[in-house]
């Protein structure tokens, strides 16, 4: 998102009100006077000397609940006081500037001018358009305010996707590559080999709640690097968002991390990133369904049924995870921009390509079409470019799989016919390969896109992955 989409979004009127001064202080100079308004202002939250300017910072905790009236109520009360000011000669105030988030009604603007006439102050409105050019001007301000930190994911995935279209080197045999599927591909000294003989063997099945007791033990145990890095790759290949917590994940996703970049391996720190991302972006859907759902409980009711400072509360944690997972995307992408191994490249490209399918979904859920949009065209750059990825590696199955979960994700936005040819042209792979996992995927998918009928998960039904769907019914 530009800065200004990100500045309307900000309900902080603290945030916002730092985010102004920081500007008009780094503009003003000396000629900038700070307000501190928490001993009450008089109706001035700042003054520009040099212009006898006074400036009114405004920002609705909850802005899709004001109305034109509302800002005008406020306009009316702010000029007032700054009326009074002037009147009482304690400052000479020759412009005022109402500063908010977002733009305002041509109408709000126009009786903003009318009334300012009648005191004999210029009347001005500044927004988020003016704030984000003076911010693109000032970058070393945005240092201070992580939330309007971009991080143009867009911008790196074209880069990756054109770089992967290039020809690039086989892996270097001195390399360990590491990826969700599969044991490591370079031969080395076990230092567990029990560990690895029985990694080798889940890897074989499907998953099961015993399965992934064992695989947190081995990964607990294990004082093997590799043992430990695969035994948590298949926890992420195995996870299950209805059963499985997120957080002990995530810690895991943390500790993969560490283990990666102890043992040199950046390939394996890519894939944990992107599952690290993965996990955090699951908490951010999950949050921002719950905010707007209770947003619009809100407003369907004349008195707010949630309290201001759980709104805040609510809204700081949407924008942390948010940061959380860009910056830990940002950090995938550029660690395999480096790596020679295309099956890791496929891996980390697969994994966040499915998290902009959800974010897409998500976005579409709350009617926010635009981002809508815009996640699920760098889904489809990401899925496609794994596809290649995995083709180039000889992988035929890694490349089966990627389609899969293209079919997975163009289902949720119209495409239910296309997602039914795809993953129809993934079983016969995944059986030929002997993938029982991908096939029970495969086939239950298809069933619910032939009959459209899902698990009730809310009352505890699950799809058990020991057995088939039943055939459709004709």
């Amino acid at each position: 998102m530009t800065l200004d989409e990100l500045i309307p979004q900000m309900t902080n009127p603290q945030e916002f009100t730092r985010l102004c001064n920081s500007i008009f202080t780094d503009i003003y100079g000396d000629a900038f006077q700070v307000i501190d308004g928490t001993r009450g202002d008089n109706g001035n939250d700042g003054y520009v000397a040099s212009e006898h300017r006074m400036l009114a910072m405004y920002c609705p905790i909850k802005p899709e609940q004001k109305t034109d009236a509302g800002y005008l109520e406020k306009i009316r009360s702010d000029l007032g006081k700054v009326a009074a000011l002037k009147r009482e000669g304690r400052y000479e105030i020759d412009a005022w500037t109402f500063v908010t988030p977002r733009k305002l009604a041509d109408d709000v603007i126009a009786a903003m001018r009318q009334l300012g006439a009648q005191f004999g102050i210029r009347a001005t409105h500044q927004e988020s358009t003016f704030l984000a050019n003076q911010l693109y001007r000032r970058s070393h301000l945005q240092k201070g305010f992580p939330s309007l930190q971009i991080v143009d994911l867009g911008a790196k995935i074209d880069e990756l996707a054109r770089a992967l279209a290039g020809e690039r080197a086989p892996p270097s045999p001195q390399q360990v590559p590491m990826e969700s599927n599969a044991a490591p591909k370079a031969p080395r000294a076990a230092l567990d080999e029990a560990g690895e003989a029985r990694l080798h063997q889940l890897m074989a099945g499907t998953p099961t709640q015993e399965g992934k007791s064992e695989l947190k033990a081995i990964a607990y145990r294990t004082s093997d690097p590799i043992v430990e890095i695969n035994a948590i790759l298949l926890l992420f290949r195995w996870f299950d968002p209805s059963d499985d917590d997120r957080g002990e994940l995530r810690g895991f996703a943390i500790r993969g991390v560490d283990r990666a970049r102890a043992s040199g391996r950046p390939d394996a720190e890519a894939m944990f990133r992107a599952h690290t991302a993965a996990m955090i972006v699951w908490d951010f859907t999950t949050s921002c369904m719950e905010a707007y759902f209770t947003a619009m409980a809100d407003i369907a009711i004349p008195i707010a049924t949630t309290p201001v400072e759980q709104t805040q509360q609510r809204l700081t944690r949407l924008r942390r995870l948010e940061e959380g997972w860009k910056a830990e995307v940002a950090a995938a992408l550029d660690l395999i921009r480096k790596s020679r191994d295309h099956e890791v490249v496929a891996g980390v490209l697969l994994t966040i390509g499915t998290s902009m399918g959800q974010l897409a979904l998500t976005y579409k859920s709350i009617n926010e079409g635009a981002n809508a949009d815009r996640y699920m065209n760098q889904c489809r750059i990401l899925l496609m470019n794994a596809k290649d990825a995995y083709a180039a590696a000889g992988d035929e199955l890694g490349a089966a799989n990627a389609v899969f979960n293209v079919a997975n994700q163009v289902r949720f936005h119209g495409g239910t016919r296309e997602a039914i040819h795809l993953v129809r042209s993934t079983i016969p792979i995944a059986e030929k390969h002997g993938d029982t996992l991908l096939v029970r995927k495969a086939k239950w998918l298809l069933h619910t896109l032939e009959t459209g009928k899902i698990p009730d998960y809310l009352a505890g039904e699950r799809r058990s992955w020991s057995d088939t769907p039943p055939p459709p019914e004709h």
